[in-house]
């Protein structure tokens, strides 16, 4: 019986983050992987988010990475080809750079690995192994479970996927690229089917956005929210979803009834001008006031809202951050997270960048543990790239303030009137605080403080907070 070692990398510097392992989602791409290898296969998955690494015996090994955990994974897959055991790699990394995967593996996995999957298996036990498979987009229809009883039973969160691909092509993202432009499906009782086998109670919808795009989109969504309070399948939930979804009061309803405690929404700016530039042109019209109102429209059904905004657009400036983080403060999101903008393989985001020679962190593979939408790998057009993660780091410091935690905390509740709501935002703020302490060093060694120009709004928030807690002990 051939043995199939699966192998889930983490950074190395990202170790310590496993205190957060109720955050942490499990690798359900190589669940997928593995109901979809030969019966007679015997499987094992290594999972570095909840276990040290250990190399353990096998056959054939497959390696799922994201960029910023490549160099990690071409680690592993050394230490297990100094061994003879030949390494496949899949994931959205391998399938973006397959050039740069094969210099650190045996054959790589292009695209969606469920055509595939069995044919590499074959082709290893015939000793015919490629180099390069390419996976088509699959029917999602009579999809197979994924293999769940091989995943860690230290996951808090279950997941399960309903749908892929994406519409719309925003410049920095490579859904697109991987999953493709045609919005796939699940068929409802299929998924609802699946969902009565998850043993998890709190559970994520992984698909880029459940709620779908188009009217037959949205009636397979209330579909599948009806269907889950008619089954009473008891499951609190979040996933992700565009903003304009707060103009379809029913789906929010029957999501609410099914157990949605929050959304997670990529604002992305508060620029009209970036926004079509991104590819966001459902949103344009609802920049700042109007993301306020939609976002009081989810709160009005007692969902809370965990917001995103990316710095380091070309049109951002200390002005941009400046507005960002009285957005991110004052608009009434119930956790907010800014990222750094990421020119990430295969996104057209990465081929401009390259084309303008403005990616600057370009010793791979070192340097892909950077591409974490954490750290600046590019030059800004309009801020130095110190200035760029020190405006991330001035909101973030303000965002993640225990005084704005508990503002934010009271705010959800009476905004949603719902516990649940109120205690998940809660807990992602205050997981957010610890990893935010947790990389100090890492900014004392960059010598990133506040720049001056934002110093001012900081210490008008000090103020502001000061008079509170003030008013509060009276």
């Amino acid at each position: 019986m051939p043995k199939l070692v699966l192998v889930n990398p983490m950074r190395p510097d990202a170790l310590n983050l496993r205190v957060n392992i109720r955050t942490n989602f499990p690798p359900l791409n190589l669940a997928y992987v593995a109901a979809y290898t030969p019966e007679h296969w015997d499987i094992e998955i290594v999972d570095e988010n909840v276990d040290e690494f250990r190399l353990a015996p096998a056959d054939l090994v497959g390696i799922t990475a994201f960029t910023m955990n490549a160099s990690r994974a071409y680690d592993i897959a050394a230490q297990y080809r100094e061994q003879g055991v030949p390494v496949v790699m899949g994931g959205i990394h391998a399938s973006m750079a397959p050039d740069d995967a094969l210099e650190h593996c045996d054959c790589v996995v292009i695209g969606e690995a469920e055509s595939v999957w069995e044919s590499v298996c074959r082709d290893f036990e015939s000793g015919q192994l490629g180099r390069r498979y390419f996976g088509r987009h699959a029917d999602l229809r009579s999809l197979r479970h994924p293999r769940r009883d091989l995943l860690s039973e230290k996951y808090w969160l279950g997941t399960i996927q309903t749908a892929r691909g994406c519409p719309f092509d925003c410049e920095f993202c490579s859904v697109t690229a991987f999953n493709g432009r045609r919005y796939r499906q699940r068929p409802v009782n299929e998924v609802l089917d699946e969902l009565a086998t998850i043993p998890n109670r709190r559970l994520v919808f992984i698909d880029d956005n459940v709620f779908g795009y188009g009217k037959a989109s949205r009636e397979r969504a209330l579909a599948l929210f009806q269907g889950m309070a008619e089954r009473k399948l008891h499951r609190t939930w979040s996933t992700q979803a565009s903003i304009n979804i707060s103009d379809h009061d029913d789906c929010l309803r029957w999501a609410k009834r099914s157990g949605c405690t929050n959304l997670f929404v990529g604002f992305e700016s508060l620029n009209e001008e970036t926004l079509l530039r991104l590819g966001k042109r459902h949103q344009v019209k609802d920049v700042a006031d109007g993301y306020a109102r939609a976002m009081a429209a989810i709160r009005r059904r007692g969902i809370g809202i965990f917001g995103t905004i990316i710095l380091g657009h070309d049109s951002d400036d200390f002005a941009v951050a400046e507005r960002t983080c009285d957005f991110m403060l004052n608009s009434g999101i119930d956790v907010g997270v800014c990222t750094i903008l990421t020119p990430l393989p295969g996104t057209r985001l990465h081929a401009r960048l390259a084309a303008e020679g403005r990616i600057v962190k370009t010793d791979y593979p070192a340097d892909w543990a950077l591409y974490d939408v954490n750290e600046v790998v590019f030059q800004p057009k309009l801020l130095t790239m110190k200035d760029l993660k020190e405006c991330q780091v001035y909101i973030h410091d303000q965002l993640w303030r225990r005084s704005h935690i508990l503002r934010a905390t009271l705010r959800t509740f009476v905004t949603t009137r719902s516990l649940v709501a109120t205690v998940v935002c809660n807990r992602l703020n205050h997981v957010f605080r610890k990893t935010h302490r947790l990389r100090q060093p890492h900014r004392e060694a960059l010598g990133i403080e506040p720049s001056a120009v934002l110093r001012s709004r900081a210490l008008e928030v000090a103020t502001e907070a000061a008079a509170v807690e003030a008013s509060d002990g009276v």
